[in-house]
């Protein structure tokens, strides 16, 4: 899971933005296409270090769900923070974490 922190915060400090952006993209992480949304508020400048928010998704929910559902867009404009929306992977047809209890899950996110 640090690996993949680290991939995301080297992603979110290097696009120099003037308006605010969503972004969907993915990085590899142990042979896995690991999705992300990227929300990049408009006075981001790329200039400033800046805070990252992860908002993980629950069990059988998914990236899009959480960003509406839990949505800090308006706050991240407010308060100046870009924002994450990992996607988790896929165990028994549902998206999930592997937070250690996760029966069957080969997942490395912890």
């Amino acid at each position: 899971m640090k690996y993949i922190t680290i991939l995301l915060l080297l992603i979110g400090f290097s696009f120099p933005i003037s308006a605010q952006q969503t972004i969907n993209g993915s990085i590899m992480h142990d042979g896995i296409q690991r999705d992300y949304i990227l929300y990049i508020p408009a006075m981001y400048d790329g200039n400033t270090d800046v805070p990252l928010i992860l908002n993980f998704h629950g069990i059988n929910s998914n990236a899009n769900e959480q960003m509406q559902y839990g949505d800090f867009r308006d706050i991240a404009d407010t308060e100046g923070f870009l924002l994450v929306h990992p996607e988790g992977t896929l165990l028994n047809g549902g998206q999930h974490w592997n937070v250690g209890f996760t029966a069957g899950s080969t997942a490395d996110d912890v």
